[in-house]
C-alpha cells in the first residue's frame, strides 16, 4: 500500500481570517472526543462563534460577524444529485496552486462586463464544428510577436465594408494554385520603386472598356513564352522610340496620326515605307 499522503499544517489560504482568541472561559463551551475532535460554541458578546474541529486538523467555523470559514486539511468532495445555484454578491476570488479542470457534459457560458486570458506560455481553443467570434461594435485587433500562420481548407470568404490598408515591410509572395481574379469598381493604382516583371506561361490578355494606360518611370517589359494580347477599342503607345522585333503583322491599316517631315521614315525589315499607304491603293515609291 502507498503511504498516506501527509497533510500540511499551515493555513490553507493567505487570505483567512485568523481565530478568534478573544472568548471569556465561562461563555466558551468545548466539547472533546477520545480521538480528537472538538465541538466549540462561545457566547462571549462581541466574540460569537462556533467551531468544529477534526482531530486531523480540519474545521469549520463562523465568527461573530457571521462570516464563516472552511479549512479542509485533505481532499474535499462535493456530489450533488441535483440542482446547484452559487450566487456571490460581492467579489469571487478563487486560486489554485496546481492543475484545474471544468468538465461540463452540456453547454458552458461565461457572461461578464470585461473577460481577460492570461497565459504565461500558450492559449489553444479547438471546436469539433466551428469557432464564430465577433466584435459588435469595437475593433477586432490580433497581434503576433512570432509567426502567423491561416489554414483554411475549403473556400474562404474575407468582406470589407470600408477602406483597406496593407503595409508589407519586406517581400511578399502570392502563389495561386488556379485561376485567380481580381475586380476592382473603382481606379487602381500600383506604383513600384523597383521594375515590375510579368511572366506568364501560356499567354497574357490585357483588355479595357474604355481606357487603359500603362507607363513606366524607366523601363516597362511584358514577357510570355507564349502569346501577349491587348485587345481594346484604341491602343495608343506614346514613346520616343518603338522597336518591334522579329515582325509586326496587322490586318488592318497603320496611320500616323501628326506632322511626318519629308525626312521622316519608317523601316520594316527591307522595305521603306516612306510616303507609301500599304492598303488597296499602293502609294509612289
Amino acid at each position: 500500500m502507498a503511504d498516506k499522503e501527509e497533510i500540511p499544517t499551515t493555513n490553507m489560504s493567505s487570505n483567512m481570517p485568523l481565530n478568534n482568541q478573544d472568548g471569556v472561559n465561562v461563555y466558551n463551551q468545548v466539547q472533546s472526543t477520545v480521538s480528537g475532535h472538538q465541538f466549540e460554541v462561545d457566547d462571549t458578546v462581541g466574540n460569537e462563534r462556533i467551531c468544529r474541529r477534526h482531530a486531523k486538523g480540519t474545521k469549520e467555523e463562523w465568527d461573530a460577524n457571521g462570516d464563516r470559514k472552511l479549512e479542509v486539511r485533505g481532499r474535499d468532495y462535493v456530489v450533488i444529485l441535483g440542482d446547484e445555484e452559487i450566487e456571490v454578491r460581492g467579489r469571487c476570488n478563487i486560486t489554485v496552486n496546481g492543475d484545474c479542470s471544468v468538465n461540463a457534459d452540456g453547454n458552458l457560458t461565461a457572461k461578464a462586463k470585461q473577460i481577460d486570458l492570461t497565459s504565461d506560455t500558450s492559449i489553444n481553443i479547438k471546436a469539433g464544428t466551428s469557432i464564430n467570434m465577433e466584435a459588435v461594435s469595437g475593433d477586432f485587433a490580433v497581434n503576433s510577436g512570432g509567426g502567423y500562420r491561416l489554414e483554411v481548407a475549403k473556400e474562404a470568404t474575407e468582406r470589407f465594408k470600408a477602406s483597406l490598408d496593407t503595409n508589407i515591410d519586406v517581400n511578399n509572395d502570392l502563389n495561386v494554385g488556379a485561376d485567380s481574379k481580381v475586380m476592382v469598381t473603382g481606379n487602381s493604382t500600383q506604383i513600384t520603386e523597383g521594375g515590375t516583371n510579368i511572366f506568364t506561361a501560356e499567354g497574357m490578355v490585357i483588355g479595357s472598356g474604355t481606357f487603359m494606360a500603362v507607363s513606366g518611370g524607366t523601363s516597362l517589359d511584358f514577357a510570355s513564352t507564349g502569346s501577349t494580347i491587348f485587345n481594346g477599342a484604341d491602343l495608343t503607345i506614346e514613346s520616343g522610340k518603338v522597336t518591334i522585333v522579329d515582325e509586326l503583322e496587322t490586318n488592318k491599316t497603320i496611320t500616323s496620326i501628326g506632322v511626318i517631315h519629308s525626312n521622316d521614315d519608317v523601316t520594316a525589315g527591307s522595305i521603306r515605307l516612306k510616303s507609301h499607304v500599304h492598303g488597296s491603293s499602293p502609294g509612289p515609291s
